[in-house]
């Protein structure tokens, strides 16, 4: 008895949700913020996965291995939180939303010293600024204030960084 190989990629129409995300094979994955609401295809190869939208290669990120795990880019998630800053701190993702130990401990530093709502608005501006500029730049310049141990906000990033 002879076996068919498989293709090289299983492929799958998925709708964007409202937070950006679209859930393939069990796993949840950011996407750009402009196809919330759109159909795109995902091509799941076995490494990674591609998503289309119309022919387009719009992403290209990882496969999850195993189920209910997220895989979110917070380059896409950031403008629609900061609209939402309240939403941050209680967000189903919010673990992935720390691109390093030092974003982390960046977070839990301004929980000492803010309100819980400026502080979450504080590092998502941070984040924000990490999209927008090079995140170890804005790494390196979050270390050197957690080092001072005294209390900083976005300002104070965006005077360490270069340029």
């Amino acid at each position: 008895m002879t076996v068919e190989p498989l293709g090289p990629y299983q492929q799958y129409r998925v709708k964007v949700n409202r937070g950006s995300l679209i859930r393939v094979q069990k796993n949840v994955y950011a996407v750009p913020t402009s196809l919330i609401g759109r159909m795109v295809t995902v091509r799941v190869y076995e490494w990674h996965l591609e998503v289309y939208f119309r022919q387009y290669l719009v992403e290209q990120v990882a496969r999850l291995v195993g189920q209910n795990q997220p895989q979110l880019n917070y380059r896409h998630l950031i403008d629609s939180l900061l609209r939402k800053p309240g939403g941050f701190r209680n967000y189903r993702y919010r673990d992935a939303l720390f691109p390093s130990l030092v974003f982390r401990q960046a977070w839990e530093a301004l929980n000492r010293w803010h309100s819980p709502r400026k502080a979450d608005l504080v590092y998502l501006r941070v984040l924000g600024l990490a999209a927008r500029t090079l995140e170890s730049e804005v790494e390196a310049a979050l270390g050197l204030l957690l080092e001072s141990q005294q209390a900083w906000d976005e300002t104070g990033v965006e005077q360490l960084l270069p340029g």
